[in-house]
């Protein structure tokens, strides 16, 4: 059989990747029904516990399935979904870790009482005597401890155990570790490392050649696969050691991804998703929008939303933050202290004992231990300080914010979930209290990628796409692109290129005023606003002046330049004065943020080297042309329907995607049965005039823009038109003045391109009004030089048509459309162009 060609992860919602236990048992094999009371009790009406037991119940003692491969083939054959991600059967059950064991894995998102489910398999297996001995492994001493008193606690309740059925094995296990010999009918708990002890364990002797009488149970099980082409992990090697010869295991994580690939041996999922929805975990915002410059100003506003949490709460609240390693864990938990010295009234230790640093060092051993009792009132500590490394095993309930200082720390779905896991858990409130909610305050420039990746972990990744279709009212066509060829300037290179020289500074106000900090639900999109009125921490001036004197020399000392001679400290005081006084400020200080733009301003003069020979000019020297059928795919998050994205319909649409799209199409469609959204349907589609199956416009510009384009009057004058790709399909190289000085050079696709019934082209470039900036005016002259060439070209060659540019914000749109109507496109001018040019 020919292999399929297999599509991303990436591309799949991660429920459609799970592994379907089949439901049918021989009762004289395995009689499940029996334990019903017994898990009843147990589970407590939380129904997500109870499928993943008896569903992995069924899977270990059935005995429909001989190994995980079974399983993966009988899934295989029935789901289209699988085929689409493995090109073949063999290839899916390749990539699972046992094949040949009865294992897998139970994706049961944090704070949502894994530890049941583990207890629960213990309990049965042997009680049913399938199993002589339990091994629970996990990652750390903190998670071990924890396992051992919740187990001997339940194992303690004589209630629980009249519940189970009489059978041949262990009706009351011990529960124990592997400091002595573990024996028929005990259940060890276990520190992974001790399976790797030369001394201290009994792992080899208790377990030895017992592995197909031995339930190995693991918990944060992700810890158990390897990243491809990296050594396999310890853990997975001693569990496929053939001295032990283990046939059960069962993996239980909230986090069952490797980076961010999923698990292929998941039977049994219960996302941090449906457990928000279902309240059983802390519902997730996430940083959509905030200005702050400085580590000072976030800190700010982190200490404003913890205050408000202990208001709204009741509660000592905690906050979180991460970092990527532990000298960085060491930095910030020294920044965050003198901060909150700053504010407490016992200063500096005072602050100490409010921030707690719990990382892998020996130092911060004791720490560990304190996790125990960071959520009592009488413990003073409120901030902890981490690497994303040591995210799990912390019991803890009174966590409302989460801050991820760096974004190694927050880059992954893995790493995601487990920072979000360590702030889900439910607090104890008081009766009418507000929905527990956690924050993470990532940073702004990470927002589109966290989104992205939060909405996939707590399962909401839909993704809904355009994509070029055939349609007979909306024709393909073509456009034209410049071809260049490079040319000699006559300029010859300088083998060494001298600084720019710094002339001015460009400084910000040093007003201390209210910022927002705006959060956004990645449960239903609601949005809520921190309003944070932010105090500037100042510096004098001299002591700036020096910091720039102490860079230029220590520049000069490496490189052999000249700058501190260029710079000495009395210009660099009038600069930094000049760049002040601009502004009306008479202050002797600068703020943190002026401070690090003057560092930058001064740190961006570098002599740089270049090779000699002629300088190399791009010049136009011909056309080709670029086809809207050959169009990248361009996608959207479904979440984003009810906030920013608009998508365009009609009765065709569903027919000209792909199955994922009809049924994502579907989806944006019910949502907009509940709630408002930016969903609109075309009803004729002959006013429908884009080769596409549907239109993907991002914020309101853009949906304005292609709400006029679909109306009858404007229709009647365009043959087609495509809203283009942000990248890939039609670029324009263009340069801007930098706001620190300098050129900087970019490139951007325009946005749309509408075929005129005349067969002339208009492209269009859509922008909020008075979005005058300096990238804009780049946009602007590029844009029009490069469609002035292409008409020149297009007029050698004795072709007719025309490419019109334009510039347009919204205050012009019912402008332009009429001159579009009109034929007066060519002498149009926008309001937003008037003011680029000018």
């Amino acid at each position: 059989m020919t292999p399929r060609a297999a599509l991303p992860s990436d591309r799949f919602s991660v429920d459609q990747l799970v592994l379907h236990v089949s439901e049918s048992v021989d009762p004289t094999v395995f009689n499940l029904g029996e334990y019903e009371d017994f898990i009843e009790a147990l589970v407590r009406r939380r129904e997500y516990q109870r499928e993943a037991l008896e569903a992995t119940l069924r899977f270990l003692f059935g005995r429909r399935y001989q190994s995980t491969a079974d399983l993966a083939r009988e899934c295989y054959r029935v789901s289209e979904n699988l085929q689409r991600l493995h090109a073949s059967e063999d290839q899916f059950v390749s990539r699972l870790p046992f094949p040949d064991m009865l294992a897998c894995s139970l994706d049961l998102a944090t704070a949502t009482g894994k530890s049941f489910v583990l207890y629960g398999l213990a309990r049965i297996a042997l009680n049913e005597g399938v199993v002589g001995r339990v091994l629970v492994l996990c990652p750390s001493l903190t998670i071990e401890e924890g396992l051992r008193e919740k187990f001997e606690v339940l194992t303690a309740d004589s209630d629980l155990t009249d519940m189970l059925p009489d059978r041949p094995g262990t009706r009351i296990p011990d529960i124990v570790d592997a400091g002595s010999t573990v024996r028929e009918g005990q259940i060890c708990n276990e520190n992974i490392h001790a399976t790797y002890a030369r001394t201290g364990s009994s792992i080899a002797d208790s377990f030895g050649g017992q592995g197909e009488r031995t339930l190995v149970l693991s918990d944060e099980a992700h810890h158990i696969h390897s990243p491809q082409g990296k050594e396999e992990k310890l853990w997975k090697q001693f569990l496929l050691d053939p001295t032990y010869g283990f046939r059960y295991h069962v993996g239980v994580s909230g986090t069952c991804y490797v980076g961010n690939e999923y698990f292929t041996d998941v039977i049994r999922r219960y996302s941090i998703g449906t457990a928000m929805d279902e309240r059983t975990v802390k519902e997730v915002y996430y940083l959509e929008r905030d200005d702050s410059t400085t580590d000072d100003a976030r800190f700010q506003k982190l200490h404003n939303q913890h205050d408000k949490n202990r208001q709204t709460y009741g509660l000592k609240p905690l906050t979180i933050a991460i970092t990527k390693n532990i000298t960085a864990a060491e930095e910030l938990q020294d920044a965050l202290v003198g901060f909150l010295a700053e504010r407490l009234p016992g200063g500096r230790t005072e602050a100490q004992s409010h921030v707690l640093i719990v990382t892998s060092s020996y130092k911060h051993a004791a720490n560990v231990r304190k996790l125990k009792t960071v959520d009592r009132a009488d413990d003073a500590t409120e901030w902890i300080v981490s690497v994303a490394m040591l995210s799990e095993g912390w019991d803890v309930k009174n966590v409302f914010q989460i801050y991820p200082h760096e974004k190694k720390a927050f880059n992954s779905k893995l790493l995601i979930a487990q920072v979000l896991g360590r702030g889900l858990r439910l607090p104890d409130l008081a009766a009418g209290a507000p929905t527990p909610i956690v924050r993470v305050f990532n940073h702004q420039k990470w927002g589109p990628q966290v989104e992205n990746l939060v909405h996939e972990v707590i399962d909401r990744e839909t993704e809904i796409a355009q994509r070029p279709a055939k349609r007979d009212a909306a024709p393909h066509f073509e456009i034209h692109q410049l071809i260049y060829d490079s040319v000699p300037t006559g300029i010859q290179q300088k083998q060494l290129q001298g600084p720019r020289k710094l002339e001015k500074m460009t400084l910000h106000a040093q007003i201390d005023a209210p910022e927002e900090t705006q959060f956004r639900s990645g449960l239903t999109s609601r949005v809520e606003v921190l309003t944070t009125r932010v105090i500037n921490k100042r510096y004098p001036i001299e002591k700036v002046v020096t910091e720039v004197r102490e860079r230029l020399l220590e520049h000069d000392k490496r490189t052999g330049g000249q700058l501190a001679s260029d710079y000495p400290k009395k210009t660099v005081r009038t600069l930094i004065g000049d760049g002040l006084e601009r502004l009306g400020v008479k202050d002797k200080e600068v703020s943190q943020e002026n401070r690090q733009i003057i560092l930058s301003s001064f740190g961006s003069l570098r002599q740089t080297t270049m090779r000699a020979g002629a300088v190399l000019a791009q010049k136009p020297s011909g056309l080709m042309t670029v086809k809207t059928a050959e169009m990248g795919v361009t996608r959207g998050r479904l979440s984003a329907i009810t906030s920013t994205l608009g998508v365009f319909f009609d009765g065709e649409s569903e027919k000209l995607g792909t199955p994922d799209d009809a049924a994502a199409l579907r989806k944006a469609e019910e949502i907009r049965q509940s709630v408002p959204t930016w969903v609109s349907e075309v009803s004729n589609s002959y006013l429908f005039k884009s080769p596409v199956n549907i239109v993907l416009a991002s914020h309101t510009p853009e949906r304005q823009f292609v709400t006029r384009l679909l109306k009858q009057e404007n229709a009647a004058v365009i043959k087609s038109w495509v809203k283009s790709p942000d990248v890939g399909f039609y670029k324009i190289e263009y340069s801007y003045q930098g706001t620190g000085g300098g050129t900087k050079r970019a490139s951007f696709n325009p946005d749309y391109f509408i075929l005129l019934e005349t067969g002339d082209v208009v492209v269009v470039e859509t922008k909020g009004d008075d979005d005058d900036s300096q990238i804009n005016a780049g946009k602007l002259k590029y844009a029009a030089e490069h469609f002035q060439d292409v008409n020149e070209l297009l007029t050698k060659a004795g072709e007719r048509r025309r490419y019109y540019f334009h510039f347009v914000s919204m205050v012009d749109y019912n402008r332009f459309f009429e001159a579009l109507r009109v034929g007066k496109i060519d002498s149009f001018v926008s309001t937003l162009q008037a003011a680029l040019k000018s």
